[in-house]
């Protein structure tokens, strides 16, 4: 992400941009505006790039709509959540054609793995529940491809926190579940 002010304030004018390291010339790849640009990743193989977009936002992006902008080819960004419930907050690539996604729902956090190849449909649910994912202003998680396990720190009010750790390719009500 590039702006033209070097101010925490830019947030709200980011661009998408990638440097050419062998002319050092910057592409502009995507201007969003009136949106914001927030949790911004590379697919493995370097040909696509998922991104949370918003309206507005506090302090950088809370929460918003995924896009998927193919690098490969000069496109548009595409809305891959346009139709889903929710608000994606954060989100990981499993491989080149699946992410896993968080999203807050009616004050439900969900996790979803998500089909690139089918036009951002969520494919599998991992999780819901009335759970606070840490660190509440910018929920994340950490996953593994190596070994396909995902861990994240929830908590709700009659529980305090902890790490939970989920296979979610083996697992066959794909939870997460506490260690205790």
């Amino acid at each position: 992400m590039i702006s033209d002010e070097p101010y925490e304030w830019a947030r709200h004018i980011a661009r998408i941009a990638i440097i050419d390291v062998d002319s050092k010339e910057l592409l502009i790849v995507h201007d969003p505006k009136p949106r914001q640009i927030g949790t911004l990743k590379w697919a493995p193989n370097g040909k696509k790039i998922l991104y949370i977009s918003a309206i507005l936002s506090d302090r950088g992006l809370i929460g918003g709509d995924l896009y998927i902008l193919n690098t490969s080819i000069k496109s548009e960004p595409v809305n891959i959540t346009q139709d889903s419930i929710g608000s994606v907050h954060y989100f990981d690539f499993i491989d080149n054609e699946n992410v896993i996604v968080l999203s807050v729902d009616n004050a439900e956090t969900e996790l979803w793995v998500m089909s690139l190849n089918k036009k951002g449909r969520m494919e599998k649910q991992i999780y819901k529940g009335k759970i606070g994912v840490n660190p509440l202003y910018q929920p994340k998680f950490s996953y593994s491809a190596s070994s396909n396990t995902l861990a994240l720190v929830r908590e709700d009010f009659n529980t305090p926190q902890e790490v939970w750790i989920g296979n979610i390719i083996k697992s066959k009500s794909y939870g997460l579940k506490s260690p205790t």
